[in-house]
């Protein structure tokens, strides 16, 4: 080295005081830092000569050089080490900034922040990346990672985060936040339109079977629609508009949040739901309950269907229930003015036979008696027996007249009659008989078959039994056992005889007997009466109002 530390002129050699024996390959010095500035400035060592120049960075090896002196060149798989000593200063490689902090300085800053407990930094204009947080701007349009929360966040000139992603849940439990400022789509998703899409565009799922939380959740607290699905024109689309499938076992629904009252400016084809739960349809005109299969609703309006409803196979039981088809086969062939419903006037003739015993009446009277009396009020009549056997009261001739003849138990006119009858007395020995008959004999003999019956009859010998009771003349009869009737009250009695299928027997209006054998079929008139096998003790006597008769046209 040069032990005078006096400067070497420029192009001296100086070889005797920095031999360069000493210098590796192209003559390294052994201390740079007693070299000075003068010496770096107008010589350097290459080989075993002084040469003018500046000292280049493929030279520098160990020992202190001010970095005043190094110009241009590599360093070829070496490292420089910035060494620092607390609280000395910071230790940086810098460009235009001078010190840590500089934000709107141009330029940058690479090292250890001494002022913020050695902190690592690097700096660039309006950017820094500071520890474990980068950042392009340290205000106004940003981005900002950390490894703190938020993670990464986005921010407009007015600092406002627009978008914020945090690696744990916030506050709000959000992982991701989206929030505009301005009147713009927060997130906006389109495939390219040369990309004919198979998969879902945007898809949210929860896997863990017990989670409780909402996959996709909706708020608007302003004016506007909370969610708006908008189809495009494509004849070929077949797909539906919302979707909602249900895994194996578990339910799929949608659930409406009830409000107290009707949305106030609705929208043609919006729903809503009260807080009784129906769901209402706003059709441009007023708000529309839509009928459910569960809960009782009144619902207003005509409703016109397509196909006709299937109620239940029950019969109504209380008023303004609706009867179904059955229902009103089995029972709307009431009369007018009896008990029950109206009989349809078109399909049959109604009439009544009055208890009028007279000889002004044209021809004949309207009933002959055998042994018994008729005390009469027209509308009613009370059968009073003379005898001990077969005392009846009976229509002179058939209750309906055809051309030339009378309807006979031969004919095919379905034949109802319906009216009232009551016992004198429980009966206990006397049979007891009323309804259709060729001749009423049966009145006074319960299950007699020697002529053409339809009738109701009561075997008094054996507790006053009440039967429905058929017979076809000489053939045979059958009888079916009626319980729970008190014969000593007023009762309605009906038969319904459709010829050549069935007798029906109702009693106040509950249908208690059907046969279909032995059903009378001779050609002889339908006549209607009553009668009894007697009057011990005035058992025999029985009252019954004016018969109302419908034949089938």
């Amino acid at each position: 080295m040069n032990t005078t530390n006096a400067p070497a002129a420029a192009g001296a050699d100086v070889t005797g005081d920095n031999t360069a024996a000493a210098i590796t390959g192209q003559g390294a010095l052994a201390t740079l830092s007693t070299i000075s500035t003068s010496e770096c400035d107008t010589t350097i060592i290459d080989g075993g000569k002084i040469v003018t120049g500046l000292l280049t960075a493929d030279n520098i090896q160990a020992g202190t050089l001010a970095a005043d002196y190094i110009g241009a060149g590599s360093i070829t798989s070496k490292a420089i080490t910035l060494a620092l000593t607390p609280t000395e200063g910071d230790v940086k490689i810098q460009c235009g900034k001078t010190d840590f902090g500089q934000h709107t300085t141009t330029g940058f800053i690479l090292g250890i922040d001494d002022s913020d407990s050695d902190t690592p930094k690097f700096e660039l204009t309006g950017g820094t990346i500071t520890g474990t947080t980068i950042q392009t701007a340290t205000a106004g349009a940003r981005i900002v990672l950390d490894v703190g929360t938020p993670a990464f966040s986005l921010e407009d000139a007015s600092a406002n985060e627009l978008l914020k992603m945090y690696n744990a849940p916030s506050g709000a439990n959000t992982i991701l936040s989206v929030t505009p400022f301005v009147s713009s789509r927060a997130l906006f998703l389109q495939n390219d339109a040369s990309v004919a899409m198979t998969q879902s565009l945007l898809y949210a799922g929860i896997t863990n079977a017990a989670s409780t939380g909402s996959t996709l959740e909706l708020s608007h607290l302003g004016l506007g629609t909370v969610g708006f699905f908008n189809v495009g024109s494509n004849a070929s689309r077949t797909a539906a508009t919302v979707f909602i499938n249900a895994y194996a076992g578990q339910g799929a629904h949608l659930e409406l949040n009830p409000i107290a009252t009707a949305p106030q400016t609705p929208t043609e084809g919006q729903f809503y739901t009260n807080t009784d739960h129906f769901p209402y349809y706003y059709d441009a005109t007023a708000q529309r309950q839509i009928v459910l299969s569960g809960p009782t609703q009144t619902i207003n309006g005509v409703k016109t269907f397509g196909s006709f409803p299937v109620t239940p196979s029950s019969a109504p039981t209380t008023n303004y229930q609706t009867a179904n088809k059955k229902y009103v086969d089995d029972n709307v062939t009431e009369f007018f003015d009896g008990p029950g419903e109206a009989t349809d006037v078109k399909n049959y003739w109604m009439f009544s036979i009055p208890w009028v015993i007279s000889t002004d009446v044209p021809t004949a009277n309207f009933w002959t008696t055998t042994t018994c009396n008729i005390e009469t009020a027209y509308s009613s009549a009370q059968i009073v027996p003379t005898s001990d056997s077969s005392n009846r009261v009976l229509t002179t001739n058939g209750i309906f007249k055809v051309i030339g003849d009378h309807l006979g138990f031969d004919d095919s006119q379905k034949v109802i009659v319906e009216f009232g009858a009551i016992t004198n007395g429980a009966p206990a020995a006397e049979d007891i008989g009323f309804g259709l008959s060729s001749d009423g004999v049966c009145f006074g003999d319960f299950d007699r078959q020697t002529a053409d019956d339809a009738c109701f009859t009561i075997n008094g010998v054996d507790s006053g039994k009440l039967y429905a009771h058929t017979a076809n003349a000489g053939s045979g009869h059958t009888e079916t056992l009626i319980t729970g009737i008190t014969l000593e009250n007023w009762n309605t009695y009906r038969i319904e005889f459709d010829p050549g299928v069935d007798v029906k027997f109702y009693v106040n209006g509950t249908l208690e007997a059907t046969i279909d054998t032995n059903l009378p079929d001779g050609a002889n008139d339908i006549k209607f009466g009553a009668g009894s096998s007697g009057n011990t003790d005035q058992e025999g006597q029985i009252a019954l109002t004016e018969p109302k008769f419908a034949v089938e046209k």
